[in-house]
């Protein structure tokens, strides 16, 4: 301002050179509006002087105006210059403005005959997400240079092309020229992308080379090793940092690994580290610290880091919200709804994180309790949220699903419809497994009927398979048949889960024969044979009394399937060894693999050949390996 008032004193502002030197300090340190006062001063305005003008713009982050600026330029028939193009480049916030300055470029002759304008278009490109484009330009420098390569080397890093940006190292290396400080923080910029076997590469590269690892290096290479999950190596960069040279991102990205790695104590030890030193955790590290006493289920400490949020952050809307929300997400993971729903009304502005929070809250609880045969405990959940969503209702209806109160699912399921939320396939699977007795073959007709009003979804191999063990559950093996074939019309590729639900169809009717068909025709349709696949032939070995068939298929499936023989397995060969009346085979078998569901098949076993004395003795069994099972007593008391 100084000395442009000496020279609007001396009344030297109107010279070209010194009004472009004033526009060019302001425009550096300056105000915008000033530059923008004094270029339009200008009587005169050479192609420096517009330069100069789009400069400040970039400068003061104002890229839009420089872009107008260029095109005032072009319009007026100044020509512009190698210094303006590169310029401009750096105002291209994306690819279509970046290809019409490229364009000009050509059209001007500049990008050809200068590696120094090629270099910005490969930045440009890059910065734009337009590798492709980048690589193009990058291979039609004839000179390249040191900062071409990194240019290139930097346009794949940050695109994430990793494996991309290794190359063009490499190949640095064969073109003689050593990568440099710049070249390796490029290459780290896409951390998320390295795997561990690669950053040690390039650590022990950048150590070789004789670069010195300043903050910024250092910082690079700890956020790799942390994202990797190799925290002692990161560690040991964490130390080689002087104290006072540590600060709050770097101290918050080492806390970070440890809480991504829920290692808890690590992190605490950490954090005292940081607090003693006098620094005080950020927004980010109590976000993370909260997040793994979520994943570790430890509400007492959760709470201590919401206490030490307020203490060193205070509290604002934009922290809070972000805090509450991961707070919002550890009291529901702890199984405090209370909590979490009292804390989600407390929030002022609720983003789409926080409404996500509440819903993945809710219904990861529906889903636990359901697993765990509580619905009533599901119920309370499900009526207590205030969103709820496609996951919501599916969870609650397996919820009762899987604890066999299929009426209350199907009423559920009806609920669902009338709320004009859609049934996935998960829904319609969940929904047609409740259908399992002859009386509930209409019902499941009625699903059956809703699904062909989607055809998509009923063609999908999750609801085929669904279909075909509904049908075949109630009773209608000619109908799982007519799903499996026309299921396998439509799936573009054959589906194991598809041929699978149709063996175990006919193994539950005890129709081993066809059920071995089957198995023959999915292995010449190409389809590998599972565990799941192998338990549903023995079954129908088992049911279908084919004993001599039976135990040479169980000796094929490690020899012909590599498949591992389960428990499962060994239950199966007692069910077919027990209905056949081999039972002191059966007997000398599950002494062998003392397993309470092996007991519970002979027990079964000894009902279907009424030997009384060899059933107690099964079922005594089943209640030492497993009380929880009460099948031992169901099958005593029928003999």
């Amino acid at each position: 301002r100084l000395l442009h008032s000496i020279a609007a004193d001396a009344q030297l502002a109107t010279d070209i050179a010194i009004a472009t030197s004033l526009l060019n300090i302001h425009g550096k340190i300056g105000s915008l509006a000033a530059a923008k006062a004094i270029f339009h001063s200008m009587e005169i305005k050479s192609v420096i002087a517009w330069t100069a003008m789009m400069a400040a713009c970039v400068h003061h982050r104002e890229n839009r105006e420089a872009l107008v600026f260029f095109r005032r330029m072009l319009l007026e028939h100044s020509i512009a210059n190698t210094i303006t193009f590169v310029t401009v480049l750096g105002a291209c916030g994306n690819c279509r403005e970046g290809a019409s300055v490229h364009e000009w470029m050509i059209e001007s002759g500049v990008s050809a005959s200068s590696v120094f304008a090629s270099t910005a278009i490969v930045t440009m490109y890059g910065r734009c997400g337009s590798v492709g484009h980048a690589k193009e330009v990058f291979d039609s420098i004839v000179e390249k240079n040191f900062i071409s390569w990194n240019a290139m080397v930097a346009a794949f890093a940050q695109n994430r092309h990793c494996a991309h940006a290794l190359a063009m190292v490499r190949s640095m290396d064969l073109e003689g020229l050593h990568p440099d400080r710049v070249t390796w923080l490029s290459v780290l910029g896409s951390v998320a992308e390295i795997d561990i076997r690669d950053g040690r590469w390039i650590h022990s590269r950048i150590l070789g080379s004789g670069i010195e690892l300043d903050f910024a290096l250092g910082t690079a290479l700890l956020n790799m090793y942390a994202r990797n999950h190799s925290l002692e190596e990161a560690l040991e960069i964490f130390d080689g940092v002087e104290e006072e040279e540590r600060d709050l991102p770097l101290w918050g990205t080492m806390i970070a690994g440890y809480a991504d790695d829920f290692q808890l104590r690590p992190a605490m030890a950490l954090l005292r580290r940081m607090q003693h030193c006098g620094v005080l955790p950020s927004k980010v590290v109590i976000v993370a610290m909260i997040n793994l006493c979520a994943a570790v289920s430890d509400l007492r400490q959760g709470e201590i880091f919401r206490a030490l949020f307020v203490e060193s952050c205070g509290i604002d809307r934009e922290n809070s919200a972000v805090v509450a929300n991961a707070l919002v997400d550890m009291y529901g993971k702890c199984g405090e709804l209370s909590l979490a729903r009292k804390l989600f009304r407390e929030i002022p502005e609720k983003d789409s994180v926080s409404w996500n929070s509440i819903l993945v809250v809710g219904n990861a609880l529906i889903s636990a309790f359901g697993k765990c045969s509580s619905p009533g405990n599901a119920r309370e959940i499900f009526d207590a949220m205030i969103e709820r969503n496609k996951v919501s209702w599916t969870a609650i209806i397996a919820a009762y699903a899987h604890s066999h109160y299929g009426a209350i699912a199907k009423l559920f399921f009806r609920r669902m419809l009338l709320q004009g939320e859609e049934p996935d396939r998960v829904t319609f699977a969940t929904i047609l497994s409740t259908c399992t007795t002859a009386a509930a073959l209409v019902e499941g007709k009625r699903f059956h009927a809703l699904l062909a009003e989607r055809p998509a979804m009923e063609m999908d191999p999750v609801v085929v398979s669904a279909l075909i063990h509904m049908y075949s559950k109630c009773g209608s093996l000619e109908s799982a048949s007519k799903v499996f074939d026309r299921g396998r019309s439509f799936l573009l590729q054959e589906n194991l889960l598809v041929w699978t639900s149709v063996i175990s169809a006919y193994a539950h009717h005890g129709d081993g024969e066809r059920a071995l068909k089957l198995f023959a025709r999915m292995q010449q349709a190409g389809l590998r044979a599972d565990g799941v696949t192998i338990l549903s032939v023995l079954s129908a070995c088992a049911k279908a009394g084919m004993l001599e068939t039976g135990i040479q298929f169980f000796a094929s499936i490690a020899r012909d399937h590599c498949l591992e023989v389960t428990l499962e397995h060994y239950s199966c060969l007692v069910d077919l060894l027990g209905r056949a009346g081999e039972l002191s085979a059966a007997q000398e078998l599950v002494r062998r693999i003392p397993n309470a569901r092996a007991y519970v098949s002979f027990l079964s076993s000894c009902s279907v050949q009424g030997d009384v004395e060899l059933g107690r003795a099964a079922a005594e069994k089943v209640s030492v390996l497993d009380p929880s099972i009460p099948a031992g007593y169901v099958v005593l008391s029928n003999l």
